[in-house]
């Protein structure tokens, strides 16, 4: 009776685990013994009455069969305990499998609905600029100066207006403080930058400037993608300005604390200065934004009516005994003296054009390199001390010097001046630009020749590499 209920359910088992073939060999043998026992009681019904009765099946050859049928019964039970132990495994894996692939899909929707808001703000590339003005140089003076440390150690929104004379080393200055901040921060502040250029016109434009600013402060926020929905950020779309100030105020927490550095914001013309002072006055309402910008002393405007629009403003001004002058002024008497650039006969002149050059500097780094680089003109020494008991005060005055060593020039004094006026106006502090024009300014050219070398030489570095790229890549070291 036990085999007559046991057989159908395991019969069905062969058809349920079909790759197994050890559950397929243990079914065999228990249905071998199954036939067998069918096979002797055939043998047996076909005998006469009195030989069934004497050839019966004793106690011991049930018992016998029992015991096969025990020994398959539990092999195909153990068999059947791996196999499902197996399957519930797999399947565990397709899960798995399946949540992990429903969470990357999901993650990468997210990533790509960020990185949409993100783009809804900016996609101008800022750091270009930092990175160009960074590899100019180092400078650590303002890591020294009170109104630095106390800026920099604020908790609340505040600004600080650093104020410079035109060649005074502000970008510079500004590129370094984004190092600075970056390797000195305490806790974890972000700090976002951005330099204007007065050759890149997008750049002077308000909503190019609050652009950034808003994607760098959004970075920080890791549950961004949340957002999506109030802003119905569904295809490529491009936020204005009141979008994402909306945006700062929806997403931004009061206790978010952040650096900004704004270079050249005296560059922009007057409508979109006010546009972006009033943008960045909302986003100082919004969160601690602790603003560090640069304002150029001959801008015009005074530099504190602009401070009037911030909050907690102060101001701090480029000394103009600037200790990195010192340094950037030895540094570069020794590298011209050791490449050959500047001929001096006595050793102790050197040390005489170090001390002058400091004497007059202001501050100016461009100053600086002008007169080396006329001082490396001199054929002798005489020439060289003539040039230092007569160096120009300003920028225009050495363009001005420059121009008359021209043969091309020094009939017409106006003339001079207009041209020493449009290159201050051009070169805002590009030494690059200075050094390719050097050649043109010595070539003998005529007047209306040179005064259309001057305006037509592109403003841009970029545009400028493609302009010269022959004469660059022939420049001495």
């Amino acid at each position: 009776m036990t085999v007559g209920r046991s057989a159908p359910r395991y019969q069905a088992m062969a058809l349920l685990y079909p790759r197994s073939k050890k559950l397929q060999s243990h079914l065999s043998e228990y249905f071998l013994v199954v036939f067998r026992v069918c096979h002797d009681l055939l043998k047996l019904t076909r005998k006469s009455m009195f030989a069934q009765l004497v050839s019966f099946m004793t106690e011991s050859d049930m018992s016998s069969y029992q015991s096969d049928f025990d020994l398959w019964a539990n092999a195909i039970k153990e068999e059947i305990n791996l196999l499902m132990a197996q399957q519930l495994q797999e399947q565990s894996r397709r899960l798995k499998s399946l949540y992990k692939y429903s969470e990357s899909e999901s993650h990468r929707k997210k990533l790509e609905n960020r990185l949409r808001i993100l783009d809804s703000c900016s996609t101008y590339d800022y750091q270009r600029t930092w990175k160009e003005i960074r590899r100019c140089g180092n400078t650590s003076w303002f890591t020294l100066q009170r109104e630095y440390q106390d800026w920099k150690a604020r908790s609340e929104s505040c600004t600080l207006l650093y104020s410079g004379k035109l060649g005074s080393g502000k970008s510079i200055s500004l590129a370094n403080m984004v190092d600075n901040l970056n390797l000195h921060r305490e806790g974890s502040p972000l700090v976002a930058y951005f330099f204007c250029r007065h050759d890149a016109p997008e750049s002077l434009r308000a909503r190019t400037i609050i652009g950034p600013l808003a994607r760098q402060l959004l970075c920080t926020i890791g549950e961004l993608t949340t957002m999506s929905e109030d802003f119905a950020v569904t295809g490529p779309p491009v936020l204005d300005s009141d979008g994402i100030l909306r945006l700062l105020n929806h997403t931004l927490s009061p206790t978010c604390r952040a650096y900004f550095i704004l270079d050249g914001l005296d560059e922009c013309d007057e409508s979109q200065k006010d546009d972006v002072i009033l943008r960045l006055r909302e986003i100082q309402t919004v969160c601690s934004l602790l603003i560090y910008l640069s304002f150029r002393q001959e801008a015009g405007k005074a530099p504190a009516l602009y401070l009037e629009n911030f909050a907690n403003p102060s101001m701090i001004s480029i000394p103009e005994n600037n200790p990195d002058i010192a340094e950037f002024i030895q540094t570069e008497l020794e590298r011209r003296v050791e490449l050959g650039r500047l001929r001096v006969g006595e050793p102790t002149l050197v040390l005489e054009i170090r001390d002058a050059l400091l004497e007059r500097a202001q501050g100016m780094f461009l100053w600086v390199v002008l007169q080396i680089n006329s001082l490396c003109l001199a054929n002798s020494d005489e020439a060289i001390r003539h040039a230092l008991a007569h160096l120009p005060r300003d920028l225009p005055g050495t363009f001005s010097r420059i121009l008359e060593q021209s043969a091309a020039l020094g009939k017409e004094d106006q003339r001079r001046s207009t041209l020493s006026e449009t290159m201050t106006d051009r070169c805002q502090g590009q030494f690059l630009w200075l050094k390719i024009q050097e050649d043109s300014l010595r070539a003998g050219m005529n007047k209306k020749q040179l005064q259309h070398a001057i305006e037509d030489t592109p403003t841009g570095l970029n545009d400028l590499y493609d302009h010269n790229w022959t004469r660059i890549t022939q420049l001495k070291e």
